[in-house]
């Protein structure tokens, strides 16, 4: 799950969503180094990846992948699920993408000083880009995928993984449609177990 799920799969509590957004920016114990919720948000954020990355849907996503992505596969199906829960948010969530796409470049803001500052470049970029919304935008995710690639210490063939996408869209897509409810029940549990 990237940026979109687990500001959502978070719960409607603010902190807990910052917490969402730092999971990948904070290691080890550090999440002890910021405010109770903050820390429980980062401490879900691992579980959910930890919960997706198990998932009979996720390891059958994985197989179909070209040999030649397969070491990137996670990178790539945290975007592609981001790009497929963008496509039916409404649906999935309840929510409006716009309003909450606002709502997370806010939270961010409002919350600067806790940023490290990797997240801090995040949020200027998603900020600029509105790349929670632009995420239902296939071509977008050439963009993304070739800022991830850029990131990187070695070359890959991330610049061209959204022809993963297209070439195994309505599997990925089915795979999706069945890890996302079993992580929304997942991480409903998870809030009330870490609460």
């Amino acid at each position: 799950m990237n940026y979109l799920a687990h500001a959502v799969l978070s719960g409607p509590d603010p902190l807990w969503q910052l917490g969402g957004y730092l999971g990948d920016h904070v290691r080890g114990s550090r999440w002890l180094d910021y405010p109770r919720a903050v820390g429980l948000g980062i401490r879900l954020h691992r579980k959910i990846d930890s919960f997706a990355d198990r998932h009979p849907a996720t390891a059958d996503s994985r197989c179909r992948m070209d040999p030649g992505y397969r070491r990137y596969a996670g990178i790539m199906l945290d975007v592609f699920n981001d790009h497929f829960l963008a496509g039916s948010f409404e649906v999935l969530t309840g929510l409006d993408l716009n309003a909450f796409a606002r709502h997370c470049d806010h939270l961010l803001d409002q919350h600067w000083a806790l940023l490290p500052d990797s997240l801090r470049r995040f949020a200027r970029y998603q900020k600029e880009s509105d790349v929670l919304r632009r995420y239902a935008d296939r071509e977008f995710l050439d963009q993304v995928f070739g800022g991830i690639a850029s990131r990187l210490s070695r070359p890959g063939p991330l610049a061209s993984a959204r022809r993963e996408l297209d070439r195994l869209e309505s599997n990925l897509e089915q795979n999706f449609r069945e890890l996302y409810p079993d992580l929304t029940r997942f991480a409903q549990a998870t809030r009330l177990e870490l609460s």
